[in-house]
């Protein structure tokens, strides 16, 4: 039998092209040494009970399976039924929690462990696991002797852990499987109702009310919202009904989803002969309105998405590029995009709709500082609309944010590579700035949906993505936030070998510091050594950016306390003075900051008596620094007496992002006023260092 772990294990082996070594199969898979091996030993058991060899073991290339044996396999995996597939327990407590909820029979110990097919004594661990995570929608497990198992709790909150259960089970590896096995157990105690009859039905219907809404939902969501209609089916048949007040109705029905969702509500009347009360049509509406989606055809023409679109999605991004003192390329595009996403995000905020992002914790712990510039730039929006956005969503729009930093490339011949990914826009343009940032330059990266990319059908030299395209043979399967092994996959299928890499990245910067101190009599023999000498070695070079923090950037000597400034600009010379001298900066970047204030205004005066200056990294920066200078007397920036200033921290940054830890260690330093104070109130330079070097 092939559980989760091993059915994954076998596709990563069949996805290598060259074979897999051990040690990535664990980053991977996040288990031991041993398991590995003992899961290969069970992988080879079932192989070669279906009359296929057993996977290559070699110490070059790792595990690996031929091409001919890679087709039988492919063959036979579609077989699989879910007898064979051993759920998880996150997965068997999904399992229990649907066929509870939506089911009319009798479920205890016996009949539920035998649907999941574990032991009596595991499905009662699986039950108390149910129970405490019913707890988080303020809803009860109970027991009798007569009904079984029940729930107790308002319908809304029973839907909620319904729709949570549904994301378990949808995101988890080889759904399919999974899914059979729900579908049997609810079919087979609810004869008159086929549950994937039933999902293909919503399905249908709601590609159809796509030209009503004039948008396009993402595969992900319009895969779980069928779902999710499917089995609230089951309870609405017991006329198990949601209620809503009455002014909340009256706003949804104003809305087109509400048109959209009469049209669905009406066809689910007919096709199951069943009554819907005035609540459901609400219920659905507001499903509708929370879906993420992949593109809207036309402007939405209501007040609130005119409000978003016009002003709280560019003062998202403004406050987000004061934050992190950056000036994004191509705004319009980001523009776009978010508020693509922000509609919906807005309405699961309003209703309290949970949609959880697979990989949020990797975002938080990989990209931490882009996430809490990210949470702090959101604030200002939150406070308007009266919202606030969870952990989830935060993390979706920091995958926004994270996307659109300016890529920097190679220079090497063109390929065309697709990245097709059910989860929406955040996650595959995530997906595809990790791409950009690893290719060269003349890369083509686009974006796809499932649907987009079946209708186009894109010739296209690599398709990346997160999900197994068993039909495709230039298809590679990463995670959202790609391994290094996967990156050195991605430029192998492409064909760049590490030579071709190091070519044009190593070799040129190489020479251009050469160049500066020394006279090469002979550059071509140069390229030539340099070339060779950097394709000996055949691991690729992984570039890591340092990011230092913020006690490595303002020390002692970049720290002045001055009684008064003549103005503001003679505040951003002295503040800029101990990073000139250590020519850090040159003057042309004093000058550009100067300039900005005159043209722009003084948009880095980010709160009461702090400004942050800065300009663009090309404007003479040598060295990402930054300096400190604390005035006893206020000066107002661009005479105005609302941006009064004491505290002015210059930041010359070379890039994009290496300054991005210091920054949101300041941001963190800056947002408790009893640290500001006591920097206010220093008398002396180590007083201030005390305050920083807590970060």
């Amino acid at each position: 039998m092939l559980d989760n772990r091993k059915l994954q294990i076998l596709r990563e082996i069949m996805n290598a092209n060259k074979g897999i070594h051990i040690k990535n199969l664990q980053e991977k898979m996040k288990v031991s040494r041993r398991t590995i091996y003992y899961d290969i030993k069970m992988i080879n058991y079932w192989l070669e009970t279906n009359g296929l060899d057993a996977i290559n073991t070699s110490r070059q290339s790792g595990f690996s399976i031929n091409l001919e044996k890679e087709k039988a396999i492919e063959e036979l995996l579609p077989v699989i039924n879910e007898y064979e597939y051993e759920p998880s327990a996150d997965e068997r407590m999904a399992l229990i929690l649907i066929l509870i909820t939506c089911t009319s029979s009798k479920y205890g110990i016996q009949e539920l462990s035998d649907l999941t097919n574990v032991a009596r004594s595991t499905c009662l661990k699986d039950i108390k696991n149910c129970s405490e995570f019913l707890k988080k929608f303020e809803v009860g497990l109970d027991y009798d002797r007569v009904a079984g198992y029940y729930l107790l709790g308002n319908e809304m909150s029973v839907r909620k852990s319904i729709a949570y259960a549904i994301t378990l089970l949808l995101d988890h590896f080889h759904a399919e499987l999974l899914n059979e096995k729900l579908r049997r157990a609810l079919n087979n105690v609810e004869m008159d109702l086929n549950i994937g009859h039933s999902i293909d039905f919503f399905k249908e219907a709601l590609m159809q009310t796509e030209s009503i809404l004039e948008r396009k939902f993402n595969d992900r969501m319009l895969r779980f919202i069928s779902y999710y209609l499917g089995l609230i089916t089951f309870r609405i048949r017991r006329e198990i009904f949601v209620d809503y007040p009455q002014e909340e109705g009256v706003q949804v029905k104003h809305a087109k989803e509400y048109t959209a969702a009469q049209v669905v509500c009406t066809k689910m009347k007919e096709r199951f002969s069943m009554n819907l009360n005035d609540g459901e049509f609400v219920h659905v509406a507001i499903q509708l309105l929370c879906a993420s989606l992949d593109a809207y055809y036309v402007n939405q023409p209501n007040d609130l998405s005119t409000m978003i679109k016009n002003e709280i999605i560019p003062d998202l991004i403004r406050e987000f590029e004061i934050l992190s003192c950056i000036v994004f390329e191509n705004k319009p595009d980001l523009q776009k995009n978010l508020y693509v996403h922000f509609l919906p995000a807005y309405y699961r905020a309003v209703y309290q709709i949970h949609v959880e992002n697979p990989i949020k914790d990797e975002i938080i712990m990989d990209y931490g500082e882009i996430y809490s510039l990210t949470k702090r730039a959101l604030r200002p929006t939150e406070v308007r609309l009266g919202i606030t956005f969870n952990e989830s969503e935060t993390t979706y729009f920091a995958m926004h944010f994270g996307s659109w930093f300016k890529n920097q490339g190679l220079n090497l011949n063109t390929k065309n590579i697709a990245v097709v990914c059910p989860s929406g826009i955040a996650t595959s343009n995530f997906i595809a700035k990790q791409i950009v940032n690893l290719v060269p330059d003349e890369c083509n990266v686009r974006t796809y949906s499932f649907r987009e990319f079946e209708s186009k059908k894109p010739k296209v030299d690599l398709v990346v993505s997160t999900s197994y395209l068993n039909r495709l043979t230039n298809a590679l399967c990463v995670t959202p936030i790609i391994t290094s092994d996967d990156k050195k996959e991605i430029l192998n299928r492409l064909g760049y070998t590490r030579k071709t890499f190091y070519k044009n990245e190593i070799v040129h910067d190489m020479l251009n510091i050469v160049e500066k101190y020394c006279e090469v009599k002979d550059m071509e023999m140069l390229v030539n050594e340099l070339k060779n000498y950097f394709s000996d070695d055949l691991t690729l070079h992984e570039e890591v950016t340092y990011k230092p923090m913020l006690s490595e950037l303002i020390i002692s000597d970049h720290i002045r306390i001055v009684e008064q400034a003549s103005d503001w600009k003679e505040a951003i010379k002295m503040a800029s003075e101990p990073l000139l001298n250590r020519k850090y900066i040159n003057q042309e970047y004093v000058d550009a900051m100067i300039d900005t204030v005159v043209n722009v205004g003084p948009y880095f005066v980010i709160g009461p008596r702090i400004a942050i200056p800065h300009a663009r990294p090309e404007n003479g920066v040598n060295k990402l620094s930054m300096s400190l200078l604390k005035l006893n007397q206020d000066v107002d920036f661009n005479d105005d007496e609302e941006h009064s200033v004491n505290l002015i921290i210059i930041l010359a940054a070379e890039d994009n992002s290496s300054h991005l830890k210091a920054l949101s260690q300041l941001t963190t330093l800056l947002s408790r006023p009893e640290e500001v104070e006591a920097i206010m109130k220093a008398e002396s330079v180590a007083a201030i260092l005390s305050v920083i070097e807590k970060y």
